[in-house]
């Protein structure tokens, strides 16, 4: 399972992803894919038309897309007072039913016995955002090692707002498996052009 948390998302990535046409939600993904179950925590991007993309605040939804319902939305208050109070105290009552009847779960976790994945194999769209000096050449160095593993352009913005002499290029890449991109980021944050290493967000265009 790939467990990710939003501490290297910025305020510039909001800004590009609404110019792309999504936000960053911070999703649990669960989904069964050609005889595995994908599972994973990380900040994705979804649509702004989503009704997910509405979620905010104190509310936590839950999408789920059934083989004969199609997809569904549930919606509630997941943090505050009162939610976390009837959520601790049901938490307690459910561990306490468990000790009593000796079971240590209420349900399996895998009954199927599918083997698990973090969807690195699996292709997606990415949002990339690296800070890369502002000079002739740079991009031409970035979509060549890209390229060279067979990953191709949507979208790209650069922008001149300067960080230290560096720039801020951001891109959104055609659907391509994580571990590819994981390989050419590699190379990209190697070379002495960037400031920082880079970032990469999965897009979820899936989600209506």
């Amino acid at each position: 399972m790939k467990i990710e948390g939003i501490s290297r998302i910025e305020p510039i990535d909001i800004e590009f992803a609404k110019e792309f046409g999504y936000t960053i939600k911070l999703l649990g993904v669960l989904r069964e894919r050609e005889g595995m179950v994908e599972a994973r925590v990380e900040p994705t991007m979804i649509p702004l038309s989503s009704a997910l993309a509405n979620v905010d605040g104190v509310f936590n939804g839950v999408y789920v897309v059934g083989d004969k319902t199609g997809p569904t939305l549930y919606y509630g208050k997941g943090a505050g007072a009162e939610p976390t109070g009837s959520a601790v105290v049901s938490d307690i009552v459910d561990m306490a039913k468990r000790y009593v009847l000796g079971t240590p779960r209420s349900y399996p976790v895998n009954p199927q016995g599918r083997k698990a994945t973090k969807g690195y194999e699996f292709p997606y769209p990415f949002y990339v955002r690296l800070y890369a000096e502002d000079r002739p050449g740079v991009l031409s160095k970035i979509s060549g090692i890209l390229a060279a593993h067979d990953i191709s352009i949507s979208a790209v913005i650069q922008k001149g707002r300067h960080r230290d002499g560096y720039v801020p290029i951001v891109m959104v890449l055609h659907e391509t498996k994580e571990e590819d991109l994981l390989k050419a980021k590699r190379e990209i944050d190697a070379l002495d052009i960037l400031k920082e290493e880079s970032i990469h967000i999965r897009i979820e265009k899936e989600v209506e």
